[in-house]
């Protein structure tokens, strides 16, 4: 019970101060790391608190990752009007961004953007980006 207490507090700690990130790839970190810290005390029981380090390393480097790729290539998409396709060196991970229509009044755009990790699709939204 004691573990699960300090677990809900740290997730607690992290979410409040989440507020004070302002850019894309601090967001994504965040949230990467969260979820993998989680992820990584759930899949090592008999040593939660080392499983939770490693997750949250591992998961705030690519949240970052990701969501920086994801800033530029929406922005590259808007300003070039024509699909942006990212593929990592190890071509296991592939980002496209889709340019979509034109919002006269907010002046913004909407980009479609799909994520595929090892052939499968993992991430599929739609974000506004103003230029």
């Amino acid at each position: 019970m004691k573990k699960i207490l300090v677990y809900i507090l740290a997730i607690g700690i992290i979410a409040v101060s989440s507020g004070c990130a302002t850019t894309a790839s601090q967001q994504g970190g965040i949230a990467g790391a969260v979820t993998g810290g989680v992820a990584g005390a759930l899949l090592m029981p008999r040593n939660p608190l080392a499983g939770g380090i490693i997750g949250a390393m591992v998961g705030g480097a690519f949240g970052a990752s990701i969501a920086e790729i994801s800033a530029q290539a929406s922005r590259e998409a808007v300003i070039s009007n024509k699909p942006v396709r990212y593929v990592s060196e190890d071509r296991r991970v592939v980002y496209i961004a889709k340019p979509l229509g034109y919002h006269r009044y907010s002046r913004c755009r909407k980009v479609k953007e799909k994520v595929w990790k090892n052939n499968r699709l993992v991430l599929t939204r739609t974000i506004s980006v103003c230029i």
